[in-house]
């Protein structure tokens, strides 16, 4: 049996029906497995991450899991997108929420004054 499984970025392209079936895949053969996967996807992080590493400028910025990297930098905001077209909708959410959690990161590290912004 595969011990170790490294996939980059497996869902990117696919409808959204097609990655809920690949989400559904690796949840199926995850034990005792270790898996790492890269994604631009905060909710496909957040649904097959045991830990969540967010990098920036190639340096890793924050790590752990969902619900430490939600208490630590989330905060709450409403946002409503209607389109008739589901793919649409689906990438703007995924985007607003990667932002989201970017900009909280980034955020952090410059009040620790571990990143300097440019001015």
């Amino acid at each position: 049996m595969v011990k170790v499984v490294i996939l980059d970025e497996p869902t990117s392209g696919m409808d959204p029906e097609a990655r809920r079936h690949t989400w559904d895949l690796l949840q199926r053969h995850r034990a005792k497995r270790t898996m790492v996967l890269t994604t631009h996807f905060m909710d496909e992080a957040d649904l097959l991450g045991d830990r969540i590493a967010i990098m920036a400028g190639g340096v890793m910025r924050c790590c752990g899991t969902s619900l430490f990297l939600k208490n630590k930098y989330g905060e709450c905001f409403d946002c409503v997108v209607a389109s008739l077209n589901r793919s649409i909708c689906l990438c703007l959410v995924t985007f607003m929420v990667y932002l989201a959690v970017s900009l909280q990161c980034l955020e952090l590290l410059v009040a620790r004054h571990e990143l300097h912004p440019a001015h």
